[in-house]
Formats: C-alpha cells, structure tokens, sequence
C-alpha cells in the first residue's frame, strides 16, 4: 500500500514503530561500579544500592543486570577506609542522561568510588544467549538413555 493509500491511522501505527526503534537505538548500554563505606551494615548497602538503582530508573534506563554489594578489602585506602560494598549495575540509557545519573549518584554520602563505562551491546547480546534454555526434543532424550545405557554396560553396573 502507498503512503497516499494509507488512513491515518495506518500511517500513525508505523510512526509509534519507527519511533520505538529509533528510541531504543539511541540507548547506550553502561555499567557503573561504585564501592560503598564498609562501615555500613548490609541492610544500609542494600539500601544505597536500590537507591542508586532508583536514580537510573528515574532518568528512564532499562535495568539490564546488576549485582547486589558485598564487603571486600580494599586494595589501598579510600578516605581512611580499608574495606567497602563493591557493586556494579548495567543499564542501557541515553548518553545525555549519563552525566545526570553519575551527579546524583555522587551524592549519596557513604559513595567511596563510582566508576561509569560504556559497554557494548554485543556482551548484552551474548550474555543473552547464554541464559536462553535449551529445548530438548523426544528425538535427543532418546539418544541420551541409549547413551546412558551403553555406559551402564561398558562400565558394568
């Protein structure tokens, strides 16, 4: 159908979709790591790291993974600290907002260190494909217990 066929409604559901794809191309992915006072409790880390969490979502990342903050020794001091919460968060954002997320996530007291870089997409990509489940047809449940039979029998049990 030609452009000059198509009802406006027609015309307005492709837009939403250009425009969806052409939103979604504009977010780069990042991961940000940060350490945390080690004098905080685990509940209080927890705590700064669902508010940190907070302040991408709030800029409209896409939470992509993250790890919850756990005590390490630190490898030298940090403001007279020899231990803290280390975590990281990646997230796929707009580059114009990152700038935002790193000023307001600096502003959480007990933040020791914070650390941004761009990932790539292909990591996402690929961490993807690895956590995607394998169907397993009848047809190789079969093979694997005739396998599983032959060793039965080679091993002699």
């Amino acid at each position: 159908m030609t452009e000059a066929l198509k009802t406006p409604r027609e015309n307005s559901r492709q837009a939403g979709k250009t425009d969806e794809i052409q939103e979604q191309s504009e977010h780069t992915l990042y991961e940000l790591a940060y350490i945390l006072d080690g004098n905080l409790s685990e509940e209080k880390a927890l705590e700064r790291a669902v508010s940190l969490r907070d302040i991408a979502e709030k800029r409209n990342s896409i939470i992509v993974e993250e790890t919850q903050p756990k005590l390490r020794t630190l490898a030298y001091e940090i403001e007279k600290r020899t231990a803290g919460f280390f975590g990281w968060i990646k997230f796929l954002t707009q580059s114009s907002d990152i700038g935002e997320i790193e000023k307001q996530a600096k502003r959480i007291p007990e933040m020791l260190r914070l650390l941004t870089v761009q990932s790539f997409r292909e990591e996402l990509m690929d961490q993807r494909a690895k956590t995607r489940r394998r169907v397993v047809t009848e047809e190789e449940k079969g093979r694997i217990k005739e396998i599983d039979k032959k060793l039965e029998e080679i091993l002699g049990e």
